[in-house]
């Protein structure tokens, strides 16, 4: 609040937003300092008009004032009191053996590394100031160590604008127990990150191989993530070995994929991790497609032994295809699209999930029917699959059930109606011979608009194409009427029917907007959490392009 120089001038108010879940909020950063004689609150905002100030308040205040702030700016009381948990300083000269016994006189530049239950405080003292550095743990990415017989090293990464990246050297006994507790910290998980599976990548002779690289890398997998540990030996003159350990969360898994040949498996690992990054990694035949169900269940948020039982597979149509023992197989699971590849020598498998699949469509002629298969895969892409006639419909609506995350691959239809006209009532709006060019139906996936063609003017006979429009994509339904016509007005998402106006009769035009409106509340273009039932917004998976902030939602 800014009042005006003049006693009757009046005065302004900038409201500016805290922070929320989902990111949202112009508040950003909160962090103090101190001197001899006055306390600083330095906040950082995206507000114009507020921008990046430092208030100077007194020095008995400044701790109040910032915690209450900070307290605010996440959803808790004013006065709620962060505990303490642990904390540490980076280690000094002659490996630290003399820390103990160094006055604080003769170190007066330190810094102290502070783990809290909501945050990070690094703390850095000065003969002349000093000064705190609040990171809150969803703003930490990723913390990795490295080990030596001597020291250990943390590497934290944040998204902190004054810290950043830092590297803390610290003891080397205490590196693994106070990395394991800044990821419970940041996952906001207390549970203990137990390990379920090991393993290295494979050799053709294992006794040739612990001669020529005796310290392999080991990947192990646990229920907070994917642990890299890579170690070296003689490393330099004061050091024997190095063992550098990444972790990389589950989250920051983008895809896995897996291949066979007679005599390995191959697994084809792709991540967000800046030091991991994409991998493929031979090991054994016999434990390939454990480790990439086990990888692809954590990925997706599932416990390890979780089934992905197949519900339905097909390969595309053709004259020999029924006699070949190898070709391309497409499996629909409860939450992948499995394309398989089988050739004499090879065999790959593509797990697509369902939040990759954007959108589904088909079409269908005389001769056979085509699924439009929309995805962001990097292999897949965008594909159009042949496929017979009388199998389309089973196919679309098993996959649009199974992205949906229903478990009958059957796309119930609810309601179904059709565009009325004038010359409707010759044929009591039954169509032309029972055919209808233009038919809308309301299913538990989205609505379908199919056209039919019974001529087409480039040649053929019969056309169909359907074109599904998912309930997440449906942004608004209204409707009016007048003395004759009732109207339905739907707003879209979908590049190819952004708004669809229909004219029906006057006495099913409330059940029509009932059956629409009875799927749920309809979406504004983001991602709601809840369920699908009436009182809540539309839920359909959707594909994250980029890693989430990991804790946002548990610290709110």
């Amino acid at each position: 609040r800014r009042f005006g120089c003049l006693p009757c001038s009046g005065y302004s108010v900038n409201s500016i937003r805290w922070q929320n879940k989902e990111g949202d909020g112009n508040i950003l950063d909160i962090d103090m300092e101190s001197d001899c004689f006055f306390g600083y609150v330095d906040i950082t905002t995206s507000d114009p008009k507020f921008g990046d100030q430092t208030l100077r308040v007194s020095t008995s205040e400044v701790d109040a004032i910032v915690s209450e702030l900070r307290n605010l700016n996440i959803g808790v009381k004013a006065d709620y009191k962060e505990k303490e948990l642990q904390r540490f300083q980076e280690i000094g000269p002659c490996w630290g053996y003399f820390d103990i016994f160094l006055p604080r006189c003769c170190n007066p530049f330190y810094t102290t590394y502070i783990l809290g239950e909501q945050s990070l405080h690094v703390r850095r003292w000065r003969p002349w100031r000093s000064s705190t550095n609040f990171v809150y743990w969803f703003n930490v990415e990723d913390v990795d160590t490295e080990r030596d017989c001597c020291l250990g090293y943390l590497d934290i990464s944040t998204r902190d604008a004054n810290l950043e990246n830092v590297v803390l050297r610290v003891a080397g006994s205490k590196v693994d127990d106070l990395a394991t507790a800044i990821h419970k910290l940041r996952s906001y998980d207390k549970s203990d990150d137990e390990e379920f599976r090991s393993f290295r990548e494979a050799a053709w002779c294992d006794c040739c191989r612990c001669i020529c690289d005796p310290f392999p890398t080991r990947y192990i997998l646990s229920e907070k993530g994917l642990k890299v540990k890579d170690t070296h030996e003689c490393t330099g003159l004061f050091t024997c070995y190095k063992e550098k350990t990444n972790y990389v969360d589950w989250h920051r898994v983008k895809d896995v994929d897996m291949e066979e040949d007679c005599c390995f498996g191959f697994i084809d690992l792709q991540t967000w991790d800046k030091d991991l990054g994409d991998v493929l990694l031979r090991v054994r035949k016999s434990q390939v497609e454990k480790i990439v169900a086990e990888i692809s269940n954590k990925r997706s948020g599932r416990d390890k032994d979780a089934t992905d039982d197949v519900k339905y597979y097909f390969r595309e149509s053709g004259v020999f295809n029924c006699c070949r023992i190898w070709g391309t197989r497409y499996l629909l699971t409860t939450n992948h699209l499995k394309v398989k590849e089988t050739t004499p020598l090879r065999t790959k498998l593509n797990n697509i999930s369902w939040e990759k699949v954007q959108d589904i469509d088909q079409e269908r002629n005389c001769c056979c029917g085509y699924v439009d298969v929309k995805s962001v895969d990097d292999k897949m892409g965008d594909q159009i699959l042949r496929v017979w006639p009388w199998e389309l419909d089973t196919i679309t609506d098993a996959m649009r059930s199974l992205r949906a995350g229903h478990e009958d691959i059957k796309d119930e239809v609810i309601r179904r109606f059709y565009p009325r006209s004038w010359l409707g009532c010759l044929t009591c709006y039954q169509g032309c011979c029972g055919f209808h060019s233009l038919s809308y139906s309301v299913t538990k996936t989205g609505l379908k608009v199919r056209t039919l063609n019974l001529v087409r003017p480039q040649g053929g006979v019969f056309t169909s194409k359907a074109n599904h429009i998912p309930w997440r994509e449906i942004r608004d339904v209204d409707s009016h009427q007048d003395c004759c016509w009732g109207y339905v007005d739907i707003d879209t998402a979908d590049p190819e029917a952004k708004h669809i106006l229909v004219r029906v009769t006057p006495s099913e035009l409330d059940g029509i907007i009932a059956a629409l409106r009875g799927q749920g509340v309809f979406d504004d273009g983001k991602t709601y959490l809840g369920g699908s039932d009436v009182s809540k917004v539309h839920v359909d998976r959707k594909v994250v392009p980029e890693p989430h902030s990991y804790g946002r939602e548990e610290a709110f």
